[in-house]
């Protein structure tokens, strides 16, 4: 655990280290600070998990220090350092964030088992956040499935009808519009010239590569996609009222996802693009015309 110690007093700065030092193995001091504001350009830089600091300070006292510093990082704790005769300030810091306090003088077993308290909160809050990133994971990982199958459902039939399709993709955040068109990217070859050449295909980069530039594309499209054998289908849905300038720049940028696949990733697929189909119950046929044939120059 990173830990600043901010006080004008030199001594008692010296002092808090040492007792740090000696009964916090898992504490490091990284800076001290004698005045608020040298305190807050450090803390900026160095950004450590926990702050102590004295309430009276040259230039920056601590209530100001605590207030800047919670803005900027919230993430950082905060223990306050105070005399008995300071509790109107120590109740300000704890409004703006600070965490505990500690009167003066400073006991050593009071500010080690203060230290540790808060080292164990910070590590039940960064197990928190893992816990939430991977639910989050797991979540967005979910959709993705469901997504790839019901995309699956509508290429091959599978008893559902086209009603039933359009419902699920809605519940997925997936309006149709009435303009769609369907891809299918087929790996050839490596290149085994490519400096990240991959020795096993993996359709999934074909997945990552499309969402990379859907996202950043100039055209608005929504896009269904899942892995099949020896590469990946996409139906693309446009908006019916840019209709003819939809085609044109869907192409361009299946052409520059195709060029970065070869170039960055030493994969080499074509690409088959189907002829534009208004109703999902074409979804089947686009996608053997767009298995069978191409818009694009392989």
């Amino acid at each position: 655990m990173k830990i600043y110690i901010a006080d004008d007093d030199i001594i008692l700065v010296e002092g808090l280290k040492k007792i740090i030092e000696e009964g916090c193995p898992f504490g490091k001091v990284i800076g001290v600070g004698h005045n608020g504001l040298q305190v807050l350009e450090d803390i900026k830089s160095m950004q450590p998990d926990l702050l102590i600091t004295d309430i009276k300070m040259p230039v920056m006292d601590g209530v100001e220090l605590v207030k800047r510093v919670k803005e900027l990082f919230d993430c950082i704790k905060v223990i306050i350092i105070s005399g008995y005769d300071e509790y109107s300030y120590i109740r300000n810091t704890m409004k703006y964030g600070a965490a505990d306090y500690l009167l003066k003088p400073v006991e050593n077993d009071d500010l080690l088992e203060l230290i540790n308290k808060i080292k164990n909160d910070l590590d039940k809050e960064k197990e928190n956040k893992r816990q939430m990133l991977l639910f989050s994971k797991r979540i967005n990982e979910s959709l993705a499935a469901l997504k790839e199958k019901a995309l699956l459902d509508l290429i091959k039939g599978n008893g559902k009808n086209t009603e039933y399709i359009e419902r699920r993709l809605s519940e997925y955040g997936i309006k149709g519009s009435g303009l769609y068109y369907m891809a299918f990217f087929s790996i050839n070859q490596h290149n085994p010239n490519n400096s990240t050449f991959i020795t096993v295909p993996d359709p999934g980069i074909i997945m990552m590569v499309v969402d990379r530039y859907l996202d950043g594309a100039e055209i608005e499209v929504d896009a269904l996609g899942a892995l099949v054998e020896s590469g990946a289908v996409f139906l693309f849905i446009g908006d019916p009222s840019s209709e003819n300038s939809f085609q044109p720049a869907l192409i361009s940028i299946l052409e520059n996802i195709r060029t970065s696949l070869a170039n960055e990733y030493g994969l080499l697929v074509s690409i088959g693009l189907s002829e534009k189909f208004a109703s999902l119950d074409r979804a089947g046929i686009a996608f053997q015309h767009g298995y069978h044939d191409s818009l694009l120059v392989k």
